[in-house]
């Protein structure tokens, strides 16, 4: 829809809405709520949560300046206020090695030049809700096999506009040796970059990875990773159950044990909490080469520590690139399905209650 169409959408709610705008009466005063018809005395708690969530859609403004909206709107014929105009992402630190950027969903900071992507909650205090980061790469180099840290070879990182949102960056250059004279110096041998695109109007983190071999250069058995890292600090961050596919497992106990083999369309981890405040991270791969493999690392069992995802190619000739994409979602409170009406329907099926 575009942009002139979806401002009638939210100006026709807003104005609908406004009709039934009355004060509540609450132990400690009064706040504005929704009554079940205009200038109304009753008020509908199902219904309201219903207005409320409809109103917090990334694309009505995340609910940001909802209820100023709707009392200005009540209270004159006046033009209509962009108090709740689209949703938007903030970039309040564009320093690559200390970022921090707000979406309507999350907080995220970190340092572009350590290869580290902190995901937060917001209003969360204590450690963040995910760390993208800890990746390796591997391949063949004239016979010669290389196994490399990411972080150690990243030579440019930044944060720039994207269509929706923002995207974060960074980019390593790969060097190794070869050949007959494996003691000889090491050379540039590929390029790979981890792009996060951040948009207003999803929770979802999208990371795409490609590697690209440099002119002249030939690699066999490239492997590209996507990971998580320090899953498990403690201070109510720890990840116990890891999600593949259908299927739902404690975490091992080990170093990179191999937890799945083979193409997977969904994986993850979840936190071993009360349902309502349990933390799960789901990953689905979008394209690109296929899984290889997931491995997963930590200190004890049900204590998730590196989850790490290896893609792989066959060979990559001289200026070819490889690719790997993931869609990235971190939610509170999903340890089961979401069987119950959402949205418009879900007054229907709520508790009736009444203030």
């Amino acid at each position: 829809m575009s942009g002139s169409g979806m401002d009638t959408v939210r100006n026709g709610l807003a104005r609908g809405l406004a009709r039934f705008v009355a004060p509540v009466r609450l132990p400690d005063g009064f706040a504005p709520a929704f009554a079940q018809k205009p200038e109304g005395a009753v008020f509908d708690l199902a219904a309201n949560a219903s207005a409320a969530e409809a109103l917090a859609h990334p694309m009505l403004g995340g609910g940001e300046g909802a209820t100023a909206l709707l009392l200005a709107l009540a209270s004159g014929d006046g033009p209509i206020p962009r108090a709740i105009g689209p949703a938007r992402i903030v970039v309040e630190d564009e320093a690559p090695r200390s970022f921090r950027i707000t979406t309507p969903h999350h907080l995220f900071t970190g340092d572009l030049f350590r290869g580290e992507v902190r995901q937060h909650l917001h209003d969360q205090d204590g450690p963040p809700a995910a760390i993208h980061g800890g990746n390796l790469v591997e391949f063949a180099f004239r016979r010669r096999w290389h196994c490399l840290d990411v972080e150690d070879a990243i030579v440019e990182g930044g944060i720039e506009n994207a269509e929706g949102g923002v995207r974060l960056f960074h980019e390593s250059l790969l060097r190794g040796r070869g050949g007959r004279f494996v003691n000889g110096a090491t050379r540039d041998l590929a390029r790979l970059r981890y792009v996060y695109d951040l948009r207003a109007d999803t929770p979802v983190v999208t990371l795409t990875v490609t590697l690209t071999s440099l002119p002249g250069i030939v690699l066999d058995r490239p492997r590209i990773t996507a990971a998580c890292d320090a899953m498990s600090p403690g201070d109510g961050v720890e990840y116990a159950t890891l999600l593949l596919g259908d299927e739902q497992r404690p975490s091992p106990a080990g170093n990179n044990v191999t937890v799945h083999q083979g193409p997977i369309d969904r994986f993850g981890a979840r936190q071993r909490r009360t349902p309502s405040r349990a933390l799960a991270l789901h990953i689905a791969p979008q394209g690109g080469v296929p899984p290889l493999s997931v491995k997963a690392s930590g200190p004890a069992e049900g204590r998730l520590h590196w989850l790490l995802t290896r893609y792989a190619g066959e060979r990559l000739t001289a200026g070819e690139t490889l690719t790997l994409r993931e869609d990235r979602l971190l939610l509170r409170g999903t340890e089961g399905p979401i069987a119950a009406p959402r949205g418009a329907d879900a007054a229907a099926a709520a508790p009736r209650q009444r203030i």
